[in-house]
Formats: structure tokens, sequence, C-alpha cells
């Protein structure tokens, strides 16, 4: 929800009439294509084919070719595009109401409200102490190269100093 408003935008400079109707479904399918390419770790080709596949699952398959074209012409003006749309209030990650809201509140920091509202929370970790202690567990990360610190208030809780997959973190397969 956050990206909404950025990637409203980037659609809107993709395309020269935005799809209403029936066919705005086909719109939402565009966001989540333009948000993997964007935000998720997932490759290019990958986010490109899932997306267009879409159309066959929500039986628009004519529509296999916008998809694609509006996606790879996305690629292909990527930096222009973002660095176009990032100059207006999508940039903050925040709906317009919300920002001016901070403004009026507090105009002479509101931007470092926002850019810290825009940080990636840390990773927290409760310990299970039917199959680890609090110092087990530590034990464990650390010889697996990640490193936590012990909470001080919470007797099972790890906050993780670099966030890890959780796929990654030891024994996670094994549960």
């Amino acid at each position: 929800m956050r990206t909404l408003p950025q990637l409203e935008a980037v659609i809107g400079k993709l395309m020269a009439r935005p799809l209403t109707g029936k066919q705005r479904v086909l719109h939402y399918l565009i966001m989540v294509g333009l948000y993997q390419l964007l935000y998720i770790r997932v490759p290019a080709h990958a986010a490109l084919a899932e997306t267009v596949a879409g159309a066959d699952v929500l039986k628009r398959p004519c529509r296999k070719g916008l998809l694609n074209g509006v996606l790879r012409q996305f690629q292909r003006q990527q930096a222009s595009l973002m660095e176009e749309v990032d100059q207006g209030p999508q940039r903050y990650l925040h709906p317009s109401w919300l920002l001016q809201r901070l403004q009026a509140a507090w105009p002479e920091n509101w931007q470092q409200i926002v850019e810290a509202n825009n940080q990636h929370l840390p990773m927290w970790l409760r310990v299970n102490r039917q199959h680890h202690s609090r110092d087990s567990w530590l034990a464990l990360l650390t010889d697996s190269g990640k490193s936590a610190v012990a909470a001080e208030s919470a007797p099972d809780a790890l906050r993780l100093e670099t966030p890890a997959p959780v796929g990654q973190l030891p024994g996670f397969a094994d549960s």
C-alpha cells in the first residue's frame, strides 16, 4: 500500500489511456509486475513471465502483449521514469493527506519523520524454550555467521543485527 501512489504514477507515464471497466484488473496486474521489478528480489525475467501469465488466469490471454509491452517499456526506461516520478510527492511513499498533516504539524522536521518512517524495522526472534535457551540460540546464530543481540526487557527475545530471510536461520528448515 505504501508504494501505491508511486506505482500509479509510473503506470500513468507508461500508458496513454488508463485501463477502465472490466480491464481495470489488468491495471492491478501491471502494478504487481512493477512492484516485483522494483522491490522484490525476483529476477526480472521471472517477474515478467509470471505477470504476463496472469492474463491467462484472468481469462484475458489477448492482453498478454499489452502486459509484456508495458513491463518491458518500464525496464527500458526505468531510470528516467523513476527519476521523473520521484520529483513528485510519491517519492516519500506516504499518502498526500498524511504528508500534508505532517507538514502542518512539524514544518521543520516532516521530511526527517517521513524518512525515519520508511526505514525497515529490525528483525526480532522469539526463542522457543522447549527447544533452546536464549543463549544456546544466540550461539547457533553466531556459529552460522549471524549476529544478534539479546533483549534486556524480554528474556526470550533476540534482535538480529542484520536481517536475514527466515529460511537462512539455523534450524528453520528442520522445524
